[in-house]
């Protein structure tokens, strides 16, 4: 099995297969490095800055699915959703 790929984002490990649970969009953006400014994703969003301001302030956890995903898209990502059912079958979405 290979290893886990870790990355460390303002004290939090970030891994490329969980997030933490307190998590927040903004920690995304920063895992670019600071190429990618607010007003960049509120243009490809078609939001305004402060809306992206809010948005980013939300756990990821509860911002909806499909704002998450504008978000990860502006910013150069693809969003994949797994779901793991009761009799452990995995389904993935994206």
């Amino acid at each position: 099995m290979p290893a886990k790929k870790t990355r460390t984002i303002a004290g939090s490990n970030m891994s490329n297969l969980r997030m933490e649970r307190d998590a927040a969009l903004v920690d995304l953006r920063k895992m670019t490095g600071g190429a990618i400014k607010q007003a960049v994703v509120a243009h490809q969003m078609a939001i305004n800055e402060s809306a992206v301001s809010k948005l980013e302030r939300k756990r990821l956890v509860d911002a909806s699915v499909s704002k998450v995903k504008q978000y990860i898209e502006a910013i150069g990502g693809e969003l994949e959703i797994t779901i793991k059912m009761p009799d452990g079958q995995m389904l993935q979405i994206g």
